[in-house]
C-alpha cells in the first residue's frame, strides 16, 4: 500500500473530496490531491504533517504502517468494500 492509498482512505473514510482537502491544505485545486493519490507525486513534508494532523495520525503512520490502516479499512464498515477491495498491496 502506498502514501496515496493511504490518503485516499482516510480521505473517504472522513467523507472529504479531494477538493475539500484541497482547501484545507491550501491548494487551490484538487489536482494536487489527485496526483497524491495516485502516486504521480508525494506531498511536501509539511504537507505531510498537515494531514497527519487532520486525520488525528502520526507521521509514521501515514508511511510506514500501511498495513495497520489498510487493517482498519477490512474491518471497517465506514468504507465501502468496493474502495478496499481496490486499495493497492
Amino acid at each position: 500500500m502506498s502514501l496515496g492509498d493511504n490518503i485516499r482512505y482516510l480521505r473517504i473514510s472522513n467523507s472529504y473530496s479531494q477538493e475539500d482537502l484541497a482547501e484545507m491544505l491550501g491548494y487551490k485545486s484538487y489536482t494536487t490531491i489527485q496526483k497524491w493519490e495516485s502516486d504521480a507525486s508525494l506531498p511536501p513534508l509539511d504537507k505531510i504533517q498537515m494531514i497527519a494532523t487532520l486525520f488525528n495520525r502520526s507521521i509514521d503512520e501515514l508511511i510506514n504502517k500501511w498495513e495497520n490502516i489498510k487493517e482498519k479499512a477490512k474491518n471497517s464498515k465506514d468504507v465501502p468494500t468496493l474502495l478496499y477491495d481496490n486499495m493497492a498491496l
